[in-house]
């Protein structure tokens, strides 16, 4: 249990620091800025929208540091999400398919937020442990099937150039690292045990490493209102928790079964 605890904290230190980061981003970045504002006419709205947002992020990073500690926090957390990625997508369709996976990550938001209420209260158990996996094994498969097999975009494309140095065809490079991501995804809902375990933190340290080399190449993400940076870091450092766990807990969840079924 106090495993567990020391995880949810580390969940919600990283939470605080994605909206914190992304209250700042609003702050003192004008491209931040003109996003929230170009979506905000989208929708007929002012540009109070980006104050608006800034207190929605100020409010969100002080939960988080604080501490989720009730469901309340989890659901309010949840519905200012779900109204932001709602709206956003509603004003702008392509953010559904866009290659930083702007709405799915921030799904992801939730599922972490209430992951760390649930280690906070009760720790870890089997069937949470499973939607986790499962929404870290659906991030991967969206993103390598949507933006990189049916929609392909050129920041994308660009990238996959750069990264090569120009060298095979862009969109058939995006073709087979979409594949290649599905496929991880699958794995990670099939695996069980020592070898799913392998497999969360393979993955932890590639999506780290993913997430700091784009930052590098495009140093502008990091100031983006949608933080696709640092979100993709969370679903790498839960990953690491997630491994962290079974390690940890493996031989206790066999010992369980198998005195269930004697």
């Amino acid at each position: 249990m106090v495993r567990a605890r020391s995880s949810a904290r580390q969940l919600e230190l990283f939470l605080a620091l994605i909206w914190a980061s992304t209250f700042v981003s609003m702050l003192v970045a004008e491209s931040a800025r003109d996003e929230v504002i170009r979506l905000a006419s989208l929708l007929g709205i002012g540009e109070w929208a980006v104050w608006v947002a800034q207190t929605m992020t100020a409010v969100l990073a002080a939960s988080a540091l604080r501490g989720i500690r009730s469901r309340r926090v989890v659901a309010a957390h949840a519905a200012m999400i779900a109204g932001v990625s709602g709206l956003s997508a509603l004003a702008d369709s392509t953010l559904l398919t866009h290659p930083f996976g702007h709405i799915v990550l921030n799904g992801f938001l939730v599922l972490v937020t209430y992951l760390a209420y649930q280690l906070r209260s009760s720790g870890w158990n089997r069937g949470f442990l499973g939607v986790t996996v499962g929404g870290i094994g659906f991030v991967w498969v969206f993103q390598g099937l949507v933006p990189k097999i049916l929609f392909q975009n050129p920041i994308d494309l660009d990238l996959v150039d750069t990264l090569t140095g120009g060298r095979g065809e862009p969109s058939q490079l995006l073709l087979g690292l979409g594949v290649l991501e599905v496929f991880v995804g699958l794995l990670t809902v099939v695996l069980r045990g020592r070898w799913l375990s392998r497999l969360l933190l393979a993955e932890s340290v590639g999506l780290i490493a993913l997430g700091i080399l784009s930052g590098v190449i495009d140093p502008p993400l990091w100031w983006s209102p949608f933080a696709p940076l640092t979100k993709t870091l969370l679903v790498g450092f839960t990953a690491l928790i997630v491994a962290q766990s079974l390690s940890a807990g493996e031989g206790r969840f066999q010992g369980a079964k198998k005195h269930n079924s004697g």
